[in-house]
């Protein structure tokens, strides 16, 4: 892995992949959400959509003709502390791919009537969003939990502030966040070096550093209750409680805590509530974590007459391993990390994107071998120690959306759970 910083503050990472014919490129922006004001609301996205609209040289169908020619693959996304525009290509095609992200990138139209006809799709995309139970459930949450921070707000904005988009608007927005400082391209597999530099320079060298880099303000974590009657088959509930950020030392006993209450099938919430009882569709535990703040808890679908029993099953769950776990779940925790982290590593795309973001949002790539090595040094106290500090039923959120009850009945049901030793 290679490091390389242009004069201006523009970053670039680089990793030789043995064995790949291909390369993953990709440029990692600081803009998004959370950086955000209301009255702008779903900018960061909004752009996001426009670098496909074309540039003075390229045409929308340009970029689109021009990247399926070589067999490449192009994509984008935005999320609420950054921006990123990535393509994947044949090593022989990697100049021209490349060339085609940061001219998009640097040099994008922003023309008038592409951005009215753009206002229809993210138009189409909001609603899109709002018939699916589960992102529904989890924005609820988040604006409930982060409502006096911009981290709660959602991606997309809302038709309010889309609709009233402009071309001056987002140019002037994009020239603020879009600066070398907040920049940093990561390319992994197989590549020429010189011609990549090269392009890079090009188009990022000149940019002129505006001292700007990503800073935030802690969001503070509030608890509250939102529920949001819809006609959907089943029921979406997520419990909220108080998480840790990014950066903070202890993620390591988080990804332990994550995998032995919910992310996996073997995991307790799953045996339990799903397996044994058949009480869910689906139920996960969570970890979100930003730059400096986060946010934990359960997600699960159901029918409405489950709802009791899987929340006081939950509670149990919850509450059962803030005493006790057992170094047979520590272990299989650890391996499963471990797996996923090496299986996942063995791609192009995901080296690209460990790079780019790592170095984007801490500033720092942390090594595979460091990261296991991390996860591996997890004790069993510890994770304890972080459940009886985060879990606290005094500190906990609902959000439910679909056929849901009256207020009172999440609250009876959470302070019965919550007396019972499980």
């Amino acid at each position: 892995m290679e490091r390389i910083e242009f004069a201006n503050g523009f970053r670039v990472m680089l990793e030789r992949v043995e064995g790949a014919r291909s390369a993953t490129m990709g440029v990692w922006i600081g803009s998004g959400s959370r950086y955000e004001c209301p009255e702008n609301a779903g900018i960061s996205h909004f752009i996001e959509h426009m670098l496909f609209k074309g540039t003075p040289r390229r045409s929308a169908w340009d970029i689109a003709e021009q990247m399926d020619s070589i067999g490449g693959a192009l994509n984008a996304y935005t999320a609420k502390e950054y921006t990123c525009v990535y393509a994947r290509a044949l090593n022989s095609n990697v100049p021209a791919a490349l060339d085609i992200i940061c001219d998009m990138i640097a040099n994008p139209r922003f023309d008038a009537q592409d951005l009215e006809t753009e206002k229809g799709v993210i138009l189409e995309e909001i609603g899109m969003y709002e018939d699916s139970p589960e992102d529904l459930c989890v924005d609820m949450m988040y604006s409930s939990v982060w409502r006096t921070s911009r981290l709660g707000a959602n991606i997309l904005g809302t038709r309010e502030t889309v609709g009233g988009m402009t071309p001056e608007q987002i140019r002037s927005y994009k020239e603020k966040m879009y600066v070398p400082e907040r920049m940093v391209a990561a390319i992994a597999g197989s590549f020429d070096r010189d011609e990549v530099l090269m392009c890079l320079e090009k188009y990022f060298g000149g940019l002129a550093n505006t001292a700007s880099p990503i800073m935030t303000e802690p969001a503070d974590y509030h608890r509250g209750n939102v529920l949001l009657t819809k006609d959907f088959e089943q029921t979406q509930i997520a419990l909220g409680f108080p998480g840790i950020s990014a950066t903070d030392e202890r993620r390591f006993a988080m990804q332990v805590l994550n995998t032995i209450l919910g992310s996996a099938s073997s995991s307790r919430l799953y045996q339990r509530i799903r397996e044994e009882l058949g009480l869910v569709y689906s139920i996960d535990f969570f970890s979100a974590s930003h730059l400096d703040s986060g946010l934990s808890g359960v997600l699960m679908a159901l029918a409405p007459q489950s709802e009791e029993r899987a929340l006081y099953e939950t509670i149990c769950i919850l509450d059962g391993i803030k005493r006790n776990v057992s170094e047979k779940e520590i272990t299989r925790a650890k391996e499963q990390y471990a797996a996923s982290l090496i299986m996942g590593m063995e791609n192009t795309p995901a080296r690209a994107a460990h790079m780019g973001r790592s170095e984007l949002i801490y500033g720092r790539v942390p090594t595979e071998d460091e990261l296991i090595e991390r996860i591996r040094n997890v004790s069993a106290e510890q994770v304890m120690e972080l459940a009886r500090e985060l879990l606290r039923f005094d500190q906990m959120s609902i959000a439910a959306v679909g056929k849901v009850k009256e207020a009172d009945f999440y609250s009876t049901v959470v302070d019965k759970a919550s007396n019972v030793v499980y």
